[in-house]
């Protein structure tokens, strides 16, 4: 019922709720503590204040009777009476406060179960996805915010419900109070509580006009400070640091001048909430104290004037409240539904059991690759969502739609269009990709070391994720043991594979053990650790194994590149992936670390991408791509008697020195 009532309000009937409401994302925990206590505390909230008017209207007044309805008591003095209204007031704020005592110590544990079990269930949902998807930066801003956003959307939901409950109560208990105020009262709270509503409406939307531009500024500063104050020498030394920073103080001050505006204007705003505020605080006095003077209403009634007045503008606020946050929500959960609703690249139709303890073959037949390109309906479907969030207007009797249109203003209509517009960039772009390889037909064997040469671009790196499968071949077959990889699951077949990419992967806050460890369930000791450091001459460089790597020590690159080399040593799984693994390293040290790899991979399949031809020199076999095709391929020293492109990067590197 409350997945219909959230598909209704939010004007969708895409799976992005229900993958938020599934039976184990334990917000029908969180609901079901909330809601209740909401009611409570909402009725508790608007009789409380009754118990101060009726002991004030007893003292003043004399009474030793409470009569309300067939309701009747009698005291035997107005003390007694008094007591008991005190008695009772105090009696209900302690139930209400021992109610959210224990909504609260429920809460601490309920959300931190939720929001991980959510973010887990995404990240999961994102393994799915091939390395073109998440390799495109349009794609990774989509992800990181939704990855950042996913508990505040669980919190929205509750607090969507919250304010269902108390919208209607609150109204219901104000109509039932309203007989203890007055009618001019009522119309000078209502018509202030407009006023200040229609000023909170304008500073949303300015502050949202600001937020999605100031947001990617902010960014671009940020980046761009972290990297002048981190590589400072670096600059210095190579002579950008002028250019750089230069760079940086134009981001910081767009940054500054965008910020600037909004917090004038906030001020602005602020000002004349404030003076409205004094405005509505002089008038609504003077009648409280006109109707006390001329005996209309009582010292007691006067004393909760000012609460009420307060509830009746709370309830108003809320109603607006509800509305934005319908809004922003129609916004995060179409962001949701868009990524959900695209279908993954990978070929999940035919997966089997793959449990091979080792890997003793790796085939490449007729193999080409595109980067793929995205499918139709997954366009319509942003049309969709342009449609919905008023992007695209469109005729409608739906309420909420036309509320949706309406206050699409809210949002800087040109920075959301901008973003929509790069995800329909995204698919014609894609549709455009050519071939990176073309008929590619080779074998990779156990127990070598393969070479894997090549201009940049020629498709190196795009052959290695096709064999990690985080991309799969448009034409031909990879074979894994002479078992096609495409019915391999592509989480599995990672298992059998070790990578050490172009760029260095240590992870900062983890220890120096953790990050040469994590690779592998295998229990591996520090003396097999401090093994491979010394060899690899890293001894002095690193004092302990519990360093935290980004904390009082940091490596260059050459080192950090050894330390993500012994990583994939102490524990070598069948495949080993090498790009561009010695290309930090000096000429000796390449050689201590090719006779460690023969050392430590006899069982594995090594696969060496690299421009460096004294590495190629010691595989066993070359393997040459040049725009996409194999060139030639053999061992080494078979290659050199031959007029092909291993023969010309040699002579460049080699024989010209």
């Amino acid at each position: 019922m409350i997945k219909q009532i959230l598909k209704k309000i939010l004007d969708t009937d895409d799976n992005a709720i229900d993958f938020v409401l599934d039976a184990k994302s334990g917000i029908w925990k969180r609901l079901a503590i909330i809601l209740p206590i909401t009611i409570w505390s909402t009725i508790l909230g608007l009789i409380a204040p009754l118990f101060i008017k009726w002991q004030l209207d007893a003292i003043t007044e004399k009474w030793t009777k409470i009569e309300y309805g067939t309701f009747s008591i009698t005291f035997d003095d107005t003390f007694k009476l008094v007591l008991a209204i005190i008695a009772a007031g105090v009696a209900l704020g302690i139930l209400n406060q021992f109610l959210w005592w224990i909504r609260n110590r429920l809460m601490h544990v309920i959300n931190f179960e939720s929001n991980s079990y959510l973010e887990d269930k995404f990240n999961t949902f994102l393994q799915r996805f091939d390395s073109s998807f998440l390799g495109a930066e349009n794609n990774l801003r989509l992800v990181r915010n939704l990855q950042w956003s996913l508990n505040g959307l669980q919190d929205s939901i509750i607090k969507l419900f919250q304010l269902l409950i108390e919208i209607p109560l609150s109204l219901f208990g104000l109509v039932a109070v309203v007989q203890f105020l007055h009618p001019y009262l009522m119309i000078a709270v209502v018509a202030f509580t407009i006023i200040f509503m229609l000023i909170d409406v304008y500073k949303a939307r300015a502050w949202r006009q600001f937020e999605i531009m100031e947001n990617r500024l902010a960014e671009q500063k940020n980046q761009l400070n972290w990297k002048v104050v981190w590589y400072f020498n670096n600059f210095l030394t190579n002579g950008w640091l002028k250019n750089v920073y230069k760079l940086y103080q134009d981001k910081r001050e767009k940054w500054f001048t965008l910020q600037k505006k909004q917090t004038f204007q906030n001020q602005n705003i602020s000002f004349v909430t404030s003076v409205v505020y004094e405005l509505s605080q002089l008038v609504n006095l003077a009648i409280a104290a006109f109707l006390v003077l001329t005996g209309q209403i009582t010292i007691g009634t006067l004393s909760v004037f000012g609460y009420y007045g307060d509830r009746i503008k709370d309830t108003i606020n809320k109603v607006a409240e509800f509305f934005k946050l319908v809004i922003d929500m129609r916004y995060n959960i179409f962001r949701l539904a868009f990524i959900l609703n695209i279908k993954p690249k990978l070929d999940y139709s035919n997966i089997k059991d793959f449990d091979d303890t080792t890997i003793k073959s790796i085939e490449f037949k007729n193999v080409s690759f595109a980067y793929p390109a995205f499918f139709e309906d997954e366009r319509s479907y942003l049309n969709k969502i342009k449609s919905r969030l008023g992007v695209i207007q469109e005729q409608t009797n739906n309420p909420l739609k036309k509320i949706a249109q309406m206050s699409s203003s809210m949002w800087s209509n040109t920075e959301l269009v901008k973003e929509l517009d790069e995800l329909d960039e995204m698919f014609s772009s894609a549709a455009k990709n050519k071939l990176i390889l073309n008929n590619l037909n080779f074998k990779l064997e156990q127990g070598k070391i393969y070479a894997l040469v090549g201009y940049n671009g020629a498709g190196k790196t795009t052959l290695t994720r096709l064999i990690k499968r985080t991309l799969d071949t448009v034409n031909g077959q990879i074979n894994i043991n002479k078992i096609p990889i495409k019915t391999i699951e592509p989480l599995k077949i990672k298992e059998y594979i070790s990578s050490l990419e172009q760029n260095s992967y240590l992870i900062e806050s983890l220890t120096v053990r953790d990050n040469v460890t994590m690779g592998t369930s295998k229990i591996i000791s520090d003396d097999e650790i401090w093994g491979i450091f010394k060899i690899l001459g890293l001894e002095n460089t690193i004092s302990s194994l519990d360093q935290i790597v980004g904390e009082g020590v940091s490596f260059s690159g050459g080192q950090a590149q050894l330390i993500e080399l012994t990583r994939i040593l102490l524990a070598p799984k069948p495949i080993v992936i090498l790009d561009e693994g010695t290309n930090q390293l000096d000429a000796i040290k390449e050689a201590k670390i090719m006779e460690l790899v023969k050392a430590k991979t006899k069982e594995s399949i090594v696969l060496f991408i690299t421009h460096r031809m004294t590495t190629c020199n010691k595989c066993d076999e070359v393997i040459v791509i040049d725009q996409g095709k194999i060139d030639v391929s053999g061992k080494p020293s078979e290659l050199l008697k031959g007029d092909n492109l291993f023969r010309k990067f040699w002579d460049i590197q080699v024989n010209s020195n």
